[in-house]
């Protein structure tokens, strides 16, 4: 009986140092999960960049091809208006 009553205390100082540990590992895990997320945030931020500056190149281009592709429209809808105003 007593040699149970000194052996309960042990378990529970076992228990206890055991469960600490994996405490420590969780937080350890949750850690480099932590910096692992903010690495790829990093990283997507830089791509982020580098894409912007790609658009931001190309940028002048697009908007000197939306700019022809309405004056030939509006050209179109000219001569579409002075062909029916022809015809009545």
């Amino acid at each position: 009986m007593l040699k149970n009553i000194l052996l309960i205390p042990i378990f529970l100082l076992t228990f206890s140092i055991a469960d600490s540990g994996n405490q420590s590992i969780n937080a350890n895990r949750n850690e480099n999960v932590i910096l692992k997320l903010k690495l790829e945030i990093y990283k997507l931020r830089e791509k982020n960049t580098q894409l912007q500056k790609h658009i931001d190149s190309l940028s002048p281009n697009l908007k000197e091809e939306q700019r022809r592709a309405n004056a030939i429209a509006q050209l179109k809808r000219d001569l579409r208006m002075s062909r029916a105003s022809k015809i009545k």
